[in-house]
């Protein structure tokens, strides 16, 4: 009987109409306008830096270096490519 009138409460308790208040207006923010960032498709912004490999031959044998193009720096120093 106990259960029965928890679940009945419970039941009632999720029908009755809860109040919501609603802003009648809003701002948003943007920063760039919409109709100029749709018609710029080709500009493509990379949120992670460009990290590629060089190499250079010294005599006969092979080196690599990482290098940063997005900042324009070296990572680490020239090692022997196996």
């Amino acid at each position: 009987m106990k259960k029965k009138m928890i679940i009945l409460l419970s039941i009632l308790s999720m029908l009755t109409p809860s109040t919501v208040f609603a802003e009648e207006s809003y701002t948003v923010a943007v920063s760039t306008p919409i109709a100029a960032a749709e018609s710029n498709t080709e500009a493509i912004m990379p949120m992670s830096d460009i990290i590629v490999w060089k190499y250079k031959t010294i005599g006969n044998k092979l080196y690599r270096r990482r290098y940063n193009e997005t900042k324009k720096q070296w990572i680490g120093s020239w090692e022997l490519v196996p």
